[in-house]
């Protein structure tokens, strides 16, 4: 008497010997699939089946994937399998980081996004795009979506340095307009006065929206009680008349008791 029919159909296993790539991947029918980093460069074998990847060293089973679908080049990474290095980025992602960049303008989003892709894994990207990261924080964003167009200007795929050795030297040629009036704000800032830099377009939106929800009192102290001020882009477009209105106030709120410094295009 016969026994009866698995309930799984038989597959054939697809073998293959292959060596674990510099970014601790293999590449299986053009899907890539993460090994222990500390194995990069040795041969593995990799079981394929319809289902499921297996990658074996010496004919044991060092990592196990769920066999991906669809388009080629998608990756399967465990984070184990990543270096201490590589992990502390895994709060921001790529997402995250373009996001951050749009925010500031898009130069700054071009070149985040060349660096994001200019690796076979993203990940190993991120250390390099915290670098713009920091140096919003230390600069500003005008001089950072500047030095981000002046680095573009040179290549389509600029690094994390070029765009800070731009900042550094001052070769974004700003020196006349935002980067001289950073350069005040930091010194003020050496000694110990309450300093504020904004885009003149931001306020008036921050202000505008303060209107609306009842908050505008509190959004104006915010801009008028710094001792100094720097406003960028001054006057670039022509104001309505509310943010005439709103200009007018924040002026009058800081005469005589502060220094508000004007950035502008406009040649006097």
């Amino acid at each position: 008497m016969l026994a009866p029919l698995p309930a799984a159909r038989f597959a054939l296993d697809d073998w293959k010997t292959t060596t674990i790539q510099f970014n601790y991947h293999i590449s299986v029918d053009g899907m890539l699939y993460s090994v222990l980093y500390e194995c990069t460069k040795k041969k593995v074998d990799a079981k394929a089946t319809d289902t499921a990847i297996g990658i074996f060293y010496n004919h044991n089973r060092i990592a196990s994937h769920h066999r991906l679908e669809g388009r080629t080049g998608q990756y399967s990474t465990v984070i184990g399998h990543m270096p201490e290095g590589h992990q502390k980025y895994l709060e921001w992602n790529g997402d995250r980081f373009r996001k951050w960049a749009e925010r500031i303008g898009i130069n700054t989003y071009t070149a985040v996004n060349a660096i994001l892709t200019s690796k076979g894994v993203e990940q190993q990207t991120y250390r390099s795009c915290m670098g713009p990261l920091k140096l919003a924080e230390k600069y500003s964003d005008a001089l950072l979506e500047a030095a981000c167009k002046k680095a573009l200007s040179y290549t389509a795929s600029p690094s994390s340095k070029s765009i800070k050795n731009i900042l550094v030297t001052g070769s974004d040629k700003l020196a006349s307009k935002t980067y001289m009036a950073c350069a005040f704000g930091m010194e003020a800032c050496k000694q110990y006065f309450n300093t504020k830099y904004v885009r003149l377009p931001d306020l008036l939106i921050d202000l505008e929206m303060a209107r609306t929800d009842g908050s505008y009192k509190k959004v104006m102290a915010k801009y008028a009680n710094p001792v100094v001020l720097i406003l960028d882009e001054w006057l670039l477009l022509k104001p309505t008349d509310s943010e005439q209105r709103n200009i007018f106030e924040l002026l009058h709120w800081r005469r005589k008791k502060s220094s508000t410094i004007f950035c502008s295009q406009y040649e006097f």
